[in-house]
């Protein structure tokens, strides 16, 4: 029977024996995504059966195995979520954009115009912060918005 689990956060996990023993399939495979703290993913195990019986506990480290090796093999990248958003200045105040943006090591590309206008990637815990810093760096003379 399918088993969820779902967290305070906006995380959920699920499992199935699908047919196996319980506790012998989905569990073994979720522990061990769950060890490895792996988020937006999913594991199938496909099982044909070979003659021999395994039991419980050999089905279990054989899906735990399996699972295992195809996390070693696929690798893993960490991915955050951006927000991209635009900020416009007069040349006085873009040497002081530039400064705050290459210290806090973000995206952005600059256009120079009537006016100067950055266009900003970084990850979206970080944002609220960034503005506050181009706010203070232009005396709230830099107009920012979502690009």
């Amino acid at each position: 029977m399918p088993a969820y689990r779902v967290r305070a956060d906006p995380l959920r996990e699920w499992e199935s024996d699908d047919g196996e023993p319980a506790g012998s399939a989905g569990s073994p495979a979720l522990t061990v995504l769950a060890r490895e703290e792996l988020e937006n993913v999913v594991a199938v195990v496909i099982r044909y059966y070979g003659g021999t019986e395994l039991g419980v506990g050999g089905l279990a480290r054989a899906y735990a195995r399996s699972v295992g090796a195809a996390v070693d093999d696929a690798g893993t990248t960490e991915r955050r979520p951006h927000d991209r958003f635009r900020v416009t200045v007069g040349y006085d105040d873009s040497g002081s954009v530039r400064s705050v943006l290459e210290s806090v090591d973000v995206a952005f590309e600059a256009a120079y115009e009537a006016d100067v206008t950055f266009e900003v990637r970084v990850p979206s815990d970080e944002a609220p912060s960034l503005h506050d810093r181009i706010r203070s760096a232009t005396g709230g003379r830099a107009a920012i918005e979502s690009a």
